[in-house]
């Protein structure tokens, strides 16, 4: 099993929910939350599994929006594979949303290989285990 753990600390310039010394908070951008329906596929009880880990994971991290779920945008379950798209760019708090959701997902779902990817990064499709 791979793992590739991605952690920035510096806050990007273009990211207007980063706040100068606060890079412990989480993003505070509503516009960065998911204004569609969650988008899903795969077995009906993983898929749902997979949201509660999500939601434990992320909720601490999360307090600023409306619930952990909200940086979600897709979780797709295949019988090898395990893929989240979360709303937030892959900086900043969003960093450490992708830490949060992978390693709460690899111990979860510990026979498939998990992928986080951020919708505002479209195209980057890096593995991570």
């Amino acid at each position: 099993m791979r793992s590739i753990v991605l952690h920035v600390d510096t806050p990007a310039q273009e990211c207007p929910g980063c706040l100068p010394g606060e890079h412990e908070s989480p993003c505070r951008v509503s516009a960065l939350e998911r204004t569609g329906p969650l988008l899903s596929s795969g077995p009906a009880e993983d898929v749902q599994h997979a949201l509660s880990v999500l939601e434990n994971a992320l909720a601490p991290l999360t307090a600023s929006m409306s619930s952990a779920l909200s940086v979600v945008q897709a979780v797709h379950l295949g019988p090898d594979e395990a893929e989240v798209v979360l709303t937030v760019p892959p900086h900043c708090a969003g960093a450490r949303l992708n830490q949060a959701a992978f390693h709460a997902l690899r111990l979860a779902l510990p026979d498939r290989d998990i992928y986080i990817r951020h919708a505002a990064a479209e195209g980057s499709r890096a593995p991570q285990g």
